[in-house]
C-alpha cells in the first residue's frame, strides 16, 4: 500500500492539535514547515487571547522555521500563522497553566492554491525574504501581488508587520516603530503616514528592511525601524517601466506607476510618477436593548451608519546620484505627494420605549481632507573600502500641509 505524503502531513497536523509536550513554564514553541518538509523562514506567528482575540505578541520564524514565545502568562491562547503563498493556520486553544509550557509538534502550512505549469523559467530571482545579521530584508518584486497594490497593502502582507485601524504600525509586537523612506524619516503621524503609503504604488518599491534592534545610528529612533527602499536602476542607458493594477468590488480601485532611469558613466538620473484611486464603503448596524432591575425590557435603540469614502493620490519623485569615486557618492532627491480624501457618513436611529416607536433621528457628516507633502534631500555617502564602515550625511527639507473641513 502506498501512503500519499499529503495524508502524512494531514495526520501530523491533526496530531498538532492534540499532543503537547511539557516544556519550561510559560513557553510555547514549535517549527513551521511546508508540504515538502522544508522550513518556512519569516512566517508571521501571532499569539492571541481566546477571550477577545487581542494580539499578545508577534514573532517571526527563524532560519530553521522555528519560533518560541517565552514568559507567557497563565491563560488560554491560540496561534495564528501566516506566510506568503500559504493558507493561514489557526491552532486549537492552548492552555498555559502553572508550572507547564507547550512544545507543539511540527506545523505544516499548505499552499493557498494549487497551480500546474507546463514550463517555468527563473532568471536570477531574488528570494522573498533574506535574513541578515541586523535586519530582515523583504524583496518586494518577489511578492506576487505587489504591482497591483499600494505600499500600505504591501506592508500589511510583510511578515511581522501589523497595522491597526488607526494607522499605527507594530513590528513583531513592538509599537513606536519609525518608518523611513530610503533611509530618511517621514515625520508623519499614524493617519497621515497611512494616507501617504496608500498613495505610493507598490511597483515603486525595491525592498523593505525590518530592524528589531536598529544599528547605532538609529538608536534614538524608537523600538524598531521599517526602511522602505524605492527602486533605482543601475543598468546603463535609458530604461523604464509601466505598471498598472485594477480591482473591482462594489467600487473599483486602481494603482498606476511610471518608472524611468538614465544611467551614464558617473551619473544616475531617476524619476517616478504614481497615481492611485480607490472608493470604499461600510454599513454598520447596531441594536442596544435596555432592561430594568428585574431584567425586564424598557427601551431599544437601533442605529445604522452608512459610510462612503473616496481617495485620490499623486506621487512624484525625481533624483540624481553622482558617483565621484568607487566609494564616494553624492545625491539629490525631491518628492511631491498630494492626496485628496472625501468621506460621507449618513446615520439613522430609531428609539423604542415599551415596544413603541418614540422618536427617529437622522443626519450626515461630510469630510473633505487635502494633504500636500513636499520634500527635498541632499546626501553624501563614503565607504571605507571593504571594512564595512561608512560615513553618511543628509540635509533634508520637509514641508507638510494638511487641511480638513467637516460639516
Amino acid at each position: 500500500m502506498v501512503v500519499k505524503p499529503d495524508l502524512i502531513f494531514f495526520f501530523a497536523l491533526l496530531v498538532s492539535f492534540t499532543s503537547f509536550a511539557q516544556v519550561k513554564p510559560g513557553v510555547i514553541s514549535s517549527t513551521v514547515k511546508d508540504s515538502k518538509n522544508e522550513a518556512i523562514i519569516g512566517a508571521t506567528v501571532r499569539l492571541l487571547k481566546t477571550t477577545d482575540t487581542a494580539v499578545v505578541v508577534t514573532k517571526m520564524t527563524d532560519g530553521d522555521g522555528k519560533f518560541q514565545f517565552i514568559n507567557v502568562d497563565i491563560g488560554v491562547y491560540i496561534l495564528k500563522i501566516t506566510a506568503v503563498g500559504k493558507k493561514e493556520f489557526n491552532s486549537a486553544p492552548l492552555h498555559i497553566i502553572y508550572g507547564k509550557g507547550i512544545d507543539l509538534p511540527m506545523i505544516i502550512l499548505f499552499p493557498s492554491k494549487s497551480t500546474e505549469l507546463n514550463e517555468v523559467v527563473i532568471k536570477a530571482k531574488r528570494p522573498l525574504i533574506q535574513m541578515e545579521i541586523d535586519k530582515t530584508v523583504v524583496n518586494v518584486d518577489a511578492m506576487i501581488s505587489s504591482a497591483s497594490s499600494n505600499t500600505l497593502e504591501v506592508l500589511e502582507k510583510t511578515p511581522g508587520v501589523v497595522i491597526n485601524a488607526g494607522g499605527d504600525i507594530t513590528l513583531n509586537g513592538r509599537s513606536g516603530v519609525m518608518v523611513l523612506i530610503d533611509g530618511r524619516p517621514t515625520y508623519m503621524s499614524g493617519q497621515d503616514l497611512s494616507l501617504y503609503l496608500k498613495s505610493l504604488p507598490g511597483s515603486f518599491l525595491d525592498k523593505i528592511e525590518l530592524m528589531d534592534n536598529p544599528p547605532a545610528r538609529y538608536d534614538a529612533s524608537g523600538n524598531g525601524i521599517i526602511n522602505i527602499k524605492l527602486k533605482k536602476n543601475k543598468i546603463g542607458g535609458f530604461v523604464g517601466s509601466i505598471a498598472t493594477g485594477y480591482s473591482q468590488g462594489k467600487y473599483g480601485r486602481s494603482n498606476n506607476s511610471l518608472n524611468l532611469n538614465y544611467n551614464y558613466k558617473k551619473i544616475n538620473l531617476f524619476g517616478s510618477m504614481g497615481y492611485s484611486y480607490e472608493k470604499n464603503y461600510s454599513d454598520d448596524n447596531f441594536t442596544r436593548n435596555f432592561f430594568d432591575v428585574n431584567n425586564g425590557p424598557t427601551s431599544t435603540v437601533s442605529l445604522l451608519n452608512k459610510q462612503k469614502s473616496k481617495s485620490e493620490g499623486l506621487n512624484t519623485n525625481l533624483g540624481l546620484d553622482y558617483v565621484a569615486t568607487t566609494n564616494t557618492t553624492y545625491g539629490f532627491q525631491v518628492n511631491l505627494n498630494d492626496n485628496k480624501n472625501i468621506e460621507l457618513l449618513n446615520y439613522y436611529s430609531d428609539n423604542y420605549i415599551a415596544g413603541q416607536l418614540d422618536n427617529i433621528g437622522k443626519g450626515n457628516t461630510i469630510g473633505d481632507n487635502n494633504r500636500t507633502n513636499l520634500g527635498a534631500n541632499i546626501n553624501f555617502l563614503h565607504k571605507f573600502g571593504k571594512t564595512g564602515k561608512e560615513l553618511s550625511a543628509d540635509i533634508n527639507y520637509l514641508s507638510y500641509r494638511s487641511t480638513g473641513i467637516n460639516h
